[in-house]
């Protein structure tokens, strides 16, 4: 839900990137393939959960720096801060999915992933709702709460168990145990087939 809201949110609000809605439409995409480049080149050396955890702690903050910024009418930091925000936004968006495919367990995998995308959809469906904050409350309010719950999900994804180069889970038992002690549990992966007795001996 964080993920999407401060994605969305950060993409419908072109208008911090540049005076130009068509310059501030192309450098909030063109932010986007570094991002993913790097997520990408990072995913297997870092880690599904510190590489969500550490770009949605960078955007939160990013975010929130926004705020005291604003009020001095640095129109360029604020705008290398919100940059800086979408980038590592991007860069997690590219992650969130494949560590969510990977946590639940395989009996659940096509539910448990249905349902957490259509959760996060309700952060896209709110996140023009925020933007409208700061016409109707205060300019740098939307920014707070993406920042905000950006940090707020990047410590909360410190709880779930790290899914790099470890055997997924294959049963809803296995899924209680993802990331305890006990997993990986062993698994007999022979094949057993059972033959009828041959009786060899010679007849006349």
């Amino acid at each position: 839900f964080c993920n999407i809201l401060v994605y969305f949110g950060l993409s419908a609000n072109t208008n911090v990137y540049s005076s130009n809605a068509y310059a501030s439409f192309f450098v909030s995409g063109a932010v986007e393939v570094p991002a993913c480049l790097l997520s990408w080149f990072l995913l297997d050396r870092i880690g599904r959960r510190w590489l969500t955890c550490i770009f949605m702690l960078a955007a939160g903050l990013a975010l929130i720096l926004i705020v005291p910024v604003s009020n001095q009418s640095l129109n360029e930091l604020v705008t290398i801060l919100a940059l800086f925000g979408k980038f590592c936004i991007a860069g997690s968006f590219g992650v969130i999915y494949i560590f969510a495919a990977e946590i639940f367990p395989t009996p659940a995998r096509a539910a448990g992933l249905g349902f957490t995308g259509s959760f996060g959809t309700l952060g896209g469906i709110a996140a023009p709702f925020v933007m409208l904050l700061a016409n109707y409350v205060w300019g740098p309010l939307p920014f707070l709460i993406f920042g905000v719950c950006s940090v707020i999900a990047g410590f909360l994804v410190l709880l779930l168990p790290e899914t790099t180069g470890v055997p997924l889970p294959e049963t809803l038992e296995e899924g209680e145990m993802f990331g305890k002690k006990s997993y990986p549990p062993s698994r007999d992966i022979g094949l057993q087939v059972d033959l009828p007795e041959l009786d060899l001996s010679c007849r006349s």
